[in-house]
């Protein structure tokens, strides 16, 4: 598992400004979806988030649950970023590098 592109073993002994080109480049050619998904998942997150947090207000939930509903709602959004980078963004690099 990847948490940033930079370690991806195609691109590790890369010069930073080079990883950054090669994957601003992949993501034109091979991965354009990536950009409306994640505008797509924002809105679902703030809306979780803001429906939990009514949840909690309106059955007078304990107060350390809205901290607990951050945390959860925190982790899927960083799961969402995690699956971007190790599944379409990381097939984008080596689509575009293949054909380099």
């Amino acid at each position: 598992m990847y948490f940033r592109t930079s370690q991806f073993p195609l691109l590790k002994h890369r010069p930073r400004t080079e990883q950054q080109r090669i994957v601003s480049e992949a993501m034109k050619r091979h991965a354009r979806a990536v950009g409306w998904r994640f505008w797509a998942a924002l809105p679902v997150i703030v809306a979780l988030a803001l429906g939990l947090a009514y949840l909690g207000a309106r059955y007078r939930l304990p107060q350390w649950t809205t901290a607990l509903e951050a945390v959860l709602v925190g982790l899927i959004f960083y799961g969402y970023l995690l699956w971007e980078i190790n599944g379409p963004v990381h097939r984008a690099v080596q689509a575009y590098l293949a054909k380099k």
